[in-house]
């Protein structure tokens, strides 16, 4: 993870005397959009679960956006909308081996029935709301990108010295072109292969 004054040089640049605490929540919303829209941050874990003990996934000020698959013991599970396992009747105390996975909060991930074994997990993250800190790989690889994305928030706020709305438009535009871009590049992948869809939304 990193922290967030790495960025800061880059939007002090076009928003100068920005607060910090308005920079890192500009960073957070632009840091969101980017991971939700580029689905560049993938996290597998394999966890070893006790019978009732709750799922969390996710490393420290993440929170998880899609599913991507769940196996349990190896075995594929069904990924299901949280209202669509209630209005099926879930039972969270019955017994047996799981078969369906489903989300009730941003970070975890419910099994029903609940099990003792082994927990494969491929998802798609982004930053939480109150993230102390971004992912490494962004401010590696994406820095300008993300600084795009917070400067197009942060330049429209009103009656602020550094407020600019007509650079905001060129940053926006640059920050959109670029998601567009990369979730292109991110579905086809190297083998610029025919895309295919088959996403779990929550």
């Amino acid at each position: 993870m990193s922290r967030f004054d790495i960025y800061y040089p880059r939007i002090q640049q076009y928003a100068p005397g920005c607060p910090e605490p308005t920079a890192d929540i500009a960073l957070i919303h632009a840091a969101q959009t980017f991971c939700e829209r580029t689905r560049t941050w993938r996290h597998a874990d394999n966890l070893t679960l006790k019978k009732g003990q709750p799922c969390l996934c996710v490393p420290c000020d993440a929170d998880i956006f899609e599913i991507e698959t769940v196996a349990f013991n190896g075995q594929m599970l069904d990924v299901v909308p949280y209202a669509d396992a209630l209005e099926a009747g879930a039972d969270w105390t019955q017994e047996g081996s799981p078969y369906v996975a489903t989300q009730a909060s941003m970070d975890s991930i419910l099994l029903l029935p609940p099990g003792a074994g082994t927990l494969s997990v491929s998802l798609f993250l982004r930053p939480s709301n109150g993230a102390k800190s971004l992912p490494g790989f962004l401010a590696t690889h994406y820095l300008n990108d993300i600084c795009d994305g917070a400067l197009a928030e942060v330049l429209m706020i009103p009656d602020q010295p550094f407020a600019n709305p007509n650079l905001a438009q060129v940053f926006d535009l640059h920050f959109r072109d670029r998601l567009d871009h990369l979730f292109d590049r991110n579905v086809r992948g190297q083998q610029r292969a025919p895309a295919r869809t088959k996403p779990n939304w929550l």
